[in-house]
């Protein structure tokens, strides 16, 4: 049983280790559990010799019952590992070290995020909109896609952005959770073969299917930006989730299912101020970010382009 006054030691290497390289034997404590990942609990820890916190995700990768399944997942910790090693930027969640024993995986990440952004967006709404908590998200508009079109430029399709894969840490958002992501860099034109699996989570699924290449994030991505949108404007996520279901469909709230709807409520939202030029652009660049057809959706870096025409207001000091 885990307390917090024991101490574990186990093997860790660097997030990019080779098969010769020595581990190191962390001494790591327990403090607290944080959630659920992709793949298994995820702790809040320290390294008790260094003192420094980390989020440990422990992934179970080898089962008597289901072998294929584990290998199956072993396969794909060791990919992510792989490509969140060449993602280094302010607004990407790292891996920092990774260690393989007996039958679990340990990956110690950073930063240990404050909440995710679907948990800070339903507070928002909960307390009133607080101006506060309203203040950040311009911001975050900038920061993430900059994140996003970084993954793009080192060939890195995400495939699953949405609000609870995006980590919230002082005021900072970033992009995690990589365990569906592709590396596209031997793909012609950044697509995906027929035989991938669809992924991503469905509500924020692009409408194409197969999903193809970068676009599929983009869409993604808007469909975020949208309830950022939303809360900014001081609406309610359940309204907007009113507004566009369809009743009688496998996931009645998905954007893709119902994108009249989706883009007459980002166009209804008031402008807090009679001269706000940031919704403006916000409304137009979502609305192009959600196109049915992917070949008319904006990609990431011309989103962050545009955005940059307002300054620094769409970004954060570090992007700025």
């Amino acid at each position: 049983m885990r307390t917090s006054s024991t101490i574990y030691s186990h093997d860790y290497r660097s997030a990019g280790w080779a098969a010769n390289q020595k581990p190191w034997q962390f001494k790591v404590k327990y403090v607290e559990h944080l959630g659920k990942g992709t793949y298994g609990d995820v702790s809040k820890v320290v390294e008790v010799t260094t003192g420094i916190y980390y989020a440990q995700n422990l992934v179970q990768t080898r089962s008597r019952r289901d072998s294929g399944a584990m290998a199956a997942i072993e396969k794909q910790v060791k990919s992510e590992v792989a490509i969140m090693q060449r993602l280094r930027h302010d607004h990407i969640a790292s891996v920092q070290f990774c260690g393989l024993e007996g039958n679990a995986f340990r990956l110690l990440m950073l930063p240990i995020a404050d909440c995710d952004l679907q948990v800070y967006l339903d507070n928002c709404v909960r307390q009133n909109y607080p101006r506060a908590s309203l203040r950040p998200l311009d911001a975050w508009f900038g920061c993430l896609i900059s994140a996003l079109a970084y993954a793009h430029d080192k060939s890195i399709k995400h495939d699953d952005i949405k609000p609870s894969n995006i980590l919230i840490k002082d005021s900072t958002s970033l992009l995690s959770d990589f365990g569906s992501a592709k590396d596209f860099s031997g793909a012609e034109g950044g697509s995906i073969s027929p035989e991938d699996y669809v992924a991503g989570t469905p509500v924020y699924r692009c409408p194409e299917s197969p999903q193809r290449g970068r676009k599929a994030d983009v869409f993604s991505v808007g469909c975020v930006f949208s309830e950022m949108l939303t809360v900014r404007q001081q609406r309610s996520l359940e309204d907007y989730r009113h507004a566009r279901r369809v009743d009688g469909t496998d996931i009645p709230n998905a954007f893709r299912g119902n994108l009249r709807a989706t883009n007459d409520w980002i166009t209804s939202l008031p402008a807090t101020q009679q001269q706000d030029r940031v919704h403006v652009l916000l409304v137009e660049v979502i609305q192009r970010m959600l196109e049915k057809d992917a070949e008319e959706r904006l990609d990431a870096r011309t989103v962050k382009r545009r955005f940059r025409g307002e300054g620094e207001l769409l970004f954060c000091d570090t992007c700025s």
